[in-house]
């Protein structure tokens, strides 16, 4: 049932990020040429300044997710009830200080931005881009966290597929009946704000929650630790554009997330296939399934590896031919940057490589244990990116992202070796390396493709259906010959979860 579970939750979460990498590359087109570059260079920083608020999150979901994992497993309804009242109450009151911050910000952001805007406009955009967050932590964030415990992530991953969708045409709309920013960003934050009040309606119809239930509270030092994990995380989503936007300009922040939209559609759509893992591993944790865990591990790692590698080196080969092609009528700025395309897509690479190691640390709920590596890693990202953004430009804010993401997988690699699952770091050595090689074998391989000129999205596809073909092709002979036994592994278990016979 756990593989078939993963499966299901996988499904839902792939659809999902379809629609949002669908999505998310029509739009930003959209905007960018209606509107210009800085303006949508200012909706992104604006996105990202708001985002600073979850910093105040303290991990709380992760934390909450690590204690339902016991009483989902054993059906005690009262202590589920109570660990989500514990949680609702606390998104409550962080949605009512999102609120306060988004007016502080409304007057402030204005003042530091390096473009010529009114300030009536800049402030305006920020409320109006502040109502589907302040929503969402009010009403649907402590059911999300219910529903990813209990391994249902595919019906928020449903509603959210269903709202981007509309989102789109809506926007595509409003935009071609010729409505300014302002109205169409509220139009559609309107829209998204009816996700959490679906999720809210779901969760209460299946769980009949007990409101008398006594509230579970949050332990105070998991809190502090959860809240360094979650500014690492933060800080891995964020920092670039922050610093981009005081140290550069809003152009800058445009052409950057022009580069981001790939490797973010990317990185959701790898995590989406291995989502569940987490809530898998706790469950097994829960049952001291020691060996269990090794062993799903180790299959984990290689199948996570061998899709990253897969996804990204073929980004890597095909990232500047789309490039070329996406930009081709932006005409008020220089979107042609390899370097900023190399960076991100290493980044992002790098974190969906330590994304095993991080599941079991959060399916064990050691925060405060590792919270020093999150600590090093938020403070590799902050300077590196300050003293390059200034010394190098983009390329060098992403190569600090790319620095602390290393950082961070060697930690908790060697973490993982001594603690929780006793799993070998020779191991992971080699798994590295393997995925090193397998990488610059794809990328010789296909070196001439991201040289050619290539003409439209329907070359593009062609050839990038080719690449990946050859990337499929090399991984998996390298795997086999060198994980013979951990390969047929898990072809056997997707059979399985194919076939329903587990």
């Amino acid at each position: 049932m756990r593989s078939r579970t993963i499966a299901f939750n996988s499904f839902g979460q792939i659809a999902n990020q379809l629609a949002t990498t669908i999505v998310g590359l029509i739009i930003p087109q959209l905007m960018i040429r209606t509107y210009g570059s800085a303006q949508y260079g200012l909706v992104d920083s604006i996105t990202g300044f708001l985002a600073y608020i979850t910093l105040l999150e303290s991990g709380v979901g992760a934390i909450s997710r690590a204690a339902l994992y016991k009483p989902l497993s054993q059906k005690n309804n009262d202590e589920i009830s109570g660990v989500v009242r514990s949680t609702e109450k606390f998104y409550r009151k962080l949605a009512l200080t999102f609120l306060g911050y988004a007016v502080i910000l409304s007057f402030v952001y204005p003042l530091f931005i390096n473009q010529t805007f009114d300030l009536a406009f800049s402030g305006s955009l920020v409320l109006i881009l502040a109502i589907s967050s302040f929503v969402q932590y009010y009403f649907g964030t402590a059911y999300a966290v219910l529903l990813q415990a209990d391994q249902l992530m595919y019906v928020s991953s449903f509603i959210n597929m269903a709202a981007t969708i509309l989102n789109a045409l809506l926007t595509v709309v409003m935009i071609q009946a010729g409505f300014s920013i302002h109205i169409v960003k509220l139009g559609t934050m309107g829209l998204f704000a009816l996700r959490p009040i679906c999720l809210n309606f779901y969760v209460k119809r299946r769980y009949h929650l007990n409101l008398s239930a006594p509230e579970k509270k949050i332990p105070t030092k998991q809190m502090s630790a959860g809240m360094v994990h979650n500014m690492a995380w933060f800080l891995h989503s964020n920092t670039d554009v922050a610093v981009l936007t005081i140290f550069s300009s809003l152009t800058s922040v445009a052409i950057y997330s022009v580069y981001q939209m790939p490797a973010k559609a990317l990185k959701n759509i790898t995590t989406s296939i291995m989502s569940g893992m987490e809530a898998g591993f706790g469950n097994l944790l829960v049952e001291e399934e020691a060996d269990q865990v090794r062993k799903r591990f180790d299959l984990y790692l290689l199948v996570n590896n061998s899709l990253v590698v897969i996804l990204f080196s073929t980004a890597l080969a095909m990232i500047m031919p789309f490039i070329y092609i996406y930009t081709r009528h932006f005409t008020d700025a220089n979107y042609i940057r390899p370097a900023i395309g190399f960076m991100v897509l290493a980044a992002e690479m790098l974190y969906c490589l330590r994304h095993p190691y991080h599941d079991v640390v959060t399916a064990a709920g050691h925060f405060r244990q590792t919270q020093s590596s999150a600590i090093i890693e938020a403070a590799l990202n902050i300077v590196l990116s300050i003293v390059l953004a200034v010394t190098v430009g983009i390329p060098g804010v992403a190569f600090a992202t790319v620095v602390a993401m290393a950082y961070r997988i060697c930690y908790l690699a060697w973490y993982l070796s001594r603690n929780l699952i006793h799993y070998p770091i020779v191991r992971t050595v080699k798994k590295m390396l393997v995925v090193l090689l397998q990488t610059v074998l794809i990328l010789l391989v296909n070196q001439y493709i991201s040289r050619m000129n290539i003409p439209n999205y329907l070359f593009w596809f062609v050839y990038a259906i080719l690449c990946l073909a050859s990337a499929v092709v090399i991984t998996a002979v390298i795997d086999f010959i060198v994980f013979r036994k951990d390969t047929q592994a898990a072809f056997y278990t997707m059979r399985r979860i194919v076939m329903r016979k587990k």
